[in-house]
């Protein structure tokens, strides 16, 4: 069960983009997603466990994923303390819908910022950092690269890398 949460999720972070867009309860369909889109069943499978929502009945599974909605589908996932709260991030605002998951997953060494003391929550996130927070969630290993995390993640079978042999 654990692992098909992670496959799924994974798969998601590191081979499609979609959004998370905050909501008290998932929609279980969505009218931009039918039964016969590629990746149908795994978003359904988490918009059920209320890791992923859409926003007006829509999901966007075209959409990039930000630094912030990554951290709100990781802090979901884990259970993290997702009320609204102060940040150690200049750019990250108390009344953002993040703002608890972003500070959660920082206190627990899951995510985090840039030298100048921002997190770019709207900056989108790439591959590699998914691999590492992924990593760094679930306990592959919290001291790694981004190499060395998506090299964990390929070595479980949870994630593929390119044809050209690119991440």
């Amino acid at each position: 069960m654990i692992k098909r949460i992670i496959m799924t999720f994974i798969l998601f972070f590191i081979l499609f983009s979609f959004t998370a867009v905050p909501s008290k309860t998932a929609a279980q369909t969505f009218a931009d997603v039918n039964a016969s889109y590629r990746a149908y069943d795994e978003i359904i499978y988490l918009a059920q466990g209320n890791i992923v929502s859409g926003n007006n009945g829509n999901y966007y599974p075209d959409k990039a994923v930000t630094r912030a909605e990554a951290a709100v589908m990781l802090g979901r996932v884990l259970g993290l303390n997702g009320s609204k709260m102060k940040t150690s991030f200049k750019d990250v605002s108390s009344s953002s819908f993040a703002s608890g998951f972003i500070q959660s997953a920082a206190n627990k060494g899951i995510i985090n910022g840039f030298t100048d003391g921002t997190f770019q929550p709207e900056k989108f996130v790439t591959r590699g950092e998914m691999a590492l927070f992924i990593s760094r969630a679930f306990g592959y290993g919290s001291k790694l690269t981004m190499a060395g995390a998506s090299s964990q993640l390929m070595e479980r079978g949870i994630a593929q890398g390119m044809a050209n042999g690119d991440f």
